[in-house]
């Protein structure tokens, strides 16, 4: 969400003299929002709909994966890397998507109605 979303939400408040215990309207995104890199850690999604993070000083892959819900290891293979130790600032790292579950499939024969 944007601060001008947010602003937008709440025409009757103030950025500027926002208050403690103040209450603010903040909609649910109706939509996956995509933000683009700036070159601070935030992600962005390409043009394949593949996210893409942005290192930043601090970053470690572990802490990455983490917020994203997958392995280091699995951020290292999607990015070629020989060691999950090893990432730099501005480095662009893509980010696999966890694929859903599978959906069950019924393997049980139809069945066969009783002989007359």
């Amino acid at each position: 969400m944007t601060v001008k979303a947010i602003q937008d939400a709440n025409p009757g408040v103030d950025p500027l003299k926002l208050q403690l215990g103040k209450k603010i309207v903040i909609s649910a995104p109706t939509a996956a929002p995509v933000v683009k890199a700036n070159g601070t850690g935030a992600p962005s999604v390409d043009a394949t709909g593949e996210v893409i993070y942005v290192v930043k000083s601090g970053d470690r892959l572990e802490v990455i994966a983490k917020k994203y819900g997958i392995t280091a290891k699995a951020i290292a293979d999607a990015n070629n890397l020989k060691t999950v130790n090893k990432i730099v600032v501005g480095q662009k790292l893509k980010i696999p998507v966890k694929a859903p579950p599978p959906t069950p499939v019924d393997t049980a024969p139809p069945a066969v109605p009783p002989a007359r």
